[in-house]
């Protein structure tokens, strides 16, 4: 200022700065994510080498650098408000906080009118937004009570620092939050799909065998040379075949429903006569419910279930053959179910009078089943664990730059005999009031966050709900991730001014 030079050419200079960061931080990003992207999907695929390349469309290349533009240019104009000596702090205050205020009401619109994926999107954001705006006064209504505090004096400087600096530190704990309330919600949300996908299991795959063929191949000669094998004790038929409903494209599948087969899907007996059963994606799109009715041509239904289509590509319904003939289909059945004496040979034979058929134990099923789930949702935790990462870099820039601001005071600590084991147990003390106020906010934010996927997120996206299980061993890595990230925070040298160490050791 004193050589000339105004404000305002400063802050172009210092946002155009920014501007070719994030330019860089945009390339630099949009290479290393395209080859996590092509490294994740080959994971779970089984490193397949004939699965080709993600491409890098216009929307992710325009997404990457928007992203990082505006973050470095939004961060750049906050930082330059707060610190230039002219700014008018109430305007600066009064526009975060009426943005904020925008975003959660973007998402309680989102959550309770708005029945979109982006209006559950927004309410994500409206509670993340909703936590990140309460730290900065947590941090402020704590620094009243510092003085209470209790322990060593080292313990009680390291924690006091903390609450002495709640702006300069509200951010990078807010980005620490943010990604380890992600990673609880994410192990959640993982979690609780498993277990409803492993009970849809135990209730479904409960025959001997499974035989599959190909589309229009009709096993129905298979089944009847099946059913006059001694030690066979049931052959179940099942087909299938698209409809339009309303003017969206359903699977009507059809089956003899006797009480073992209607047991499979939880109802009490057999499936009655004029009765179906609809996957929830397609009660979801017709507003439907057990015991609603439903008129398919002329076929009157009654809903007598509803049950989670996981992983069907299109909405279903399940009749009994004699309701699917009466729509005008004829009976094809490509896929069947057997109780045998002895599963293994039976499947020697079938292989023989079908060639070309998929035979598969009930065992098979469920661990192959199993495993793609397991192998598909691996990718969860890395992303989760770079995300805190990520967020522990923040923290780490945060923690550097206000160790430059308590330069005075440090040295003046050293001064007074603070050797630099003491300086190490103060910055130790800081880092455990971090990942305790990250932890306090983290972990109710993850619980809601993972509810929000579950029972919005999920439906919307997918067509089915799943039911939110707390179990301990969905903490259990992201709180071990987090405290690996804050021990390496914790320990990660912070530079040193020339003549620092003399000082010490003069000291």
């Amino acid at each position: 200022m004193q050589m000339g030079v105004t404000e305002a050419e400063l802050r172009r200079l210092f946002l155009l700065s920014l501007g070719g960061l994030g330019v860089v931080a945009s390339l630099l990003g949009l290479f290393l994510g395209a080859g996590l992207a092509n490294i994740l999907a080959r994971a779970v695929t089984g490193f397949s080498d004939a699965l080709p390349a993600i491409p890098l469309d216009r929307w992710v290349v325009g997404k990457a650098m928007g992203s990082a533009l505006l973050v470095c240019l939004i961060g750049g104009w906050l930082a330059c408000r707060r610190e230039s000596p002219v700014a008018n702090p109430r305007i600066g205050g009064g526009i975060y906080w009426t943005l904020s205020a925008l975003i959660v009401l973007a998402g309680a619109h989102g959550l309770f009118m708005a029945e979109t994926l982006l209006g559950g999107f927004a309410a994500i954001a409206g509670v993340a937004v909703l936590a990140l705006v309460s730290i900065s006064p947590l941090l402020s209504g704590l620094k009243k009570l510092s003085r209470h505090l209790r322990g060593s004096l080292l313990s009680r400087m390291g924690l006091r620092e903390l609450l002495w600096y709640p702006g300069d530190l509200a951010i990078a704990i807010g980005a620490l939050v943010l990604a380890l309330a992600t990673s609880v919600a994410m192990a959640l949300m993982v979690d609780s799909f498993r277990s409803d996908f492993e009970a849809m299991l135990e209730q479904r795959v409960v025959n001997d065998l499974f035989v599959s063929a190909g589309a229009g191949r009709d096993l129905s000669a298979l089944a009847d040379q099946l059913e006059a094998l001694p030690g066979v004790s049931r052959v179940q038929r099942y087909g299938q075949i698209a409809w339009s409903i309303e003017g969206r494209t359903v699977t009507i599948g059809y089956s003899g429903f006797d009480q073992q087969e209607g047991r499979r899907y939880g109802l009490p007996g057999p499936l009655p006569p004029g009765a179906a059963l609809v996957s929830e994606r397609l009660a979801r799109e017709l507003e439907l419910a057990a015991g609603a009715r439903l008129l398919i041509e002329d076929l009157p239904l009654t809903v007598a279930a509803v049950f989670p289509g996981y992983g069907d590509s299109t909405p279903r319904l399940i009749v009994r053959t004699e309701d699917a003939v009466r729509l005008g289909v004829s009976p094809r059945f490509d896929r069947l179910s057997i109780d045998a004496e002895a599963p293994p040979g039976l499947m020697d034979v079938i292989r023989e009078w079908a060639p070309g058929v998929d035979v598969e134990a009930q065992g098979a099923i469920r661990d192959r089943a199993l495993g793609i789930f397991d192998q598909t949702f691996a990718i969860t935790r890395a992303l989760t664990f770079l995300a805190l990462i990520v967020a522990s870099v923040g923290l780490y820039n945060a923690l550097l730059a206000l160790e430059l601001l308590q330069q005075p005071a440090r040295h003046l600590l050293h001064t007074m005999g603070l050797t630099a084991g003491e300086a190490r147990i103060i910055a130790g003390w800081r880092v455990i009031g971090i990942g305790g106020a990250s932890l306090v906010l983290a972990l109710p934010l993850g619980v809601l966050m993972g509810w929000l996927l579950c029972a919005v997120i999920n439906p919307r996206a997918f067509g089915w709900s799943l039911v939110l299980q707390l179990q301990s061993e969905s903490f259990l890595w992201p709180l071990c991730s987090a405290l690996l990230v804050m021990i390496l925070v914790g320990l990660a040298p912070t530079p040193k001014e020339p003549g620092e160490e003399a000082g010490q050791n003069v000291a």
